[in-house]
């Protein structure tokens, strides 16, 4: 009994201390410097890379967000490779009628093929990524070139990403979750050590991607265009990751919007976890695991043996737990300006729960999953 108490207390307090100094460190890194009324004329050219499959619902929406950007101060171009669709992509691309944009067909299967296809025939000597069913603000592609203007020594850089936010609880819930993952890669990146990131809002220069052999070893998982590179990159050039803290220069995402689709979406996410050899989020990730099932143990336990302290035991974290999270995402919410997201905070924490026990089997057990119309592990 003392040792569950014990140890329950060395969860809490180390969960609060966390977050709080999660916060701190957030806190303390300036935004982004607004690059739309300093405009340098040697800024380096972008080549933009989408890989696309199946993308005729999006593809348009995302195009016409770089293109009518803030795009005149750089040259850049727009490499929408196709990764085997079998819908009207093509055509959806086509109809956007821009000199700006090449249509590619990926000379393999998957979406690292499709990408890397495109890094091969890109024309800059800085490679920007997003996903089709993106939108992006107004100066990306100008920041990002600016970026490495500024930051010459710098390989990569990592911005934020966040779904779009509707009514229902399940978009709320992704909202709350992407939110928190950005500032733990933001602070994880800059005072932590270890190196989250999306694929959706990443850029990188072109020969630095070759000079560590792109996906080469990791190739054969659907997931994890994004954070392998990253490691790899900083493998070979520590101290050459940059990133973007701008309430302004989110990429939005299209979220789930079924449960099925999200189940199948965290699973794909979750099969990378067992390859990334990275301490540090293998730390936060069993942290956060281990303490919703000791929660659910004790709660568990106390009722079924009705020991009231056991029981007591797990209330005391709940609540902690639930307080520690509502200040920590009400902070993200207004710094984003989505307030509105928290009203689903009771509902979202419960979904979490769930999702974050499901995530950890998926990790130890990977599964099959479907994505992009096709099954793979």
């Amino acid at each position: 009994m003392v040792y569950l108490i014990l140890l329950a207390t060395i969860f809490s307090a180390g969960y609060v201390i966390f977050l709080s100094r999660a916060l701190y460190l957030w806190s303390q890194i300036p935004d982004s410097e607004d690059v739309s009324e300093f405009l340098p004329g040697d800024l380096p050219g972008i080549s933009v890379v989408i890989a696309v499959r199946n993308e005729e619902s999006h593809i348009q929406a995302c195009l016409k967000s770089i293109i009518h950007g803030e795009i005149s101060h750089c040259d850049f171009e727009i490499l929408v490779v196709d990764d085997n669709s079998s819908d009207n992509t093509r055509i959806k691309v086509e109809e956007c009628a821009s000199g700006h944009i090449r249509y590619l067909q990926s000379t393999g299967s998957g979406k690292k093929a499709a990408l890397t296809h495109g890094v091969e025939q890109a024309t800059f000597s800085v490679i920007l990524c997003t996903d089709a069913d993106c939108v992006v603000p107004r100066n990306w592609i100008l920041s990002h070139s600016f970026f490495y203007h500024r930051f010459s020594q710098k390989n990569l850089c990592v911005g934020f990403v966040l779904p779009q936010v509707y009514r229902h609880v399940i978009t709320r819930f992704q909202w709350l979750d992407f939110a928190s993952t950005m500032l733990l890669t933001i602070v994880g990146h800059k005072y932590w050590g270890f190196y989250l990131g999306s694929g959706a809002h990443l850029s990188f220069k072109k020969d630095i991607f070759f000079a560590v052999n792109g996906y080469e070893s990791n190739n054969h998982l659907a997931s994890g265009d994004d954070i392998f590179l990253i490691k790899k990159v900083l493998e070979k050039y520590p101290d050459s990751l940059g990133f973007m803290k701008s309430q302004k220069g989110v990429v939005l995402t299209q979220p789930e919007v079924t449960w099925k689709g999200l189940f199948q979406q965290r699973k794909r996410w979750a099969t990378k976890a067992s390859y990334v050899k990275d301490f540090g989020v293998i730390f936060v990730q069993a942290w956060v695991f281990l303490w919703v099932l000791l929660t659910g143990l004790l709660l568990a336990s106390g009722i079924l043996t009705s020991h009231i302290w056991v029981f007591l035991t797990g209330v005391s974290m709940l609540v902690i737990k639930i307080i520690a999270d509502y200040l920590f995402l009400n902070y993200l919410a207004r710094y984003f300006s989505q307030p509105e997201v928290m009203r689903a905070f009771i509902a979202s924490s419960l979904v979490y729960a769930a999702h974050i026990l499901l995530s950890g089997l998926f990790a130890v057990l990977p599964l099959k999953y479907v994505w992009k119309g096709r099954i793979t592990q």
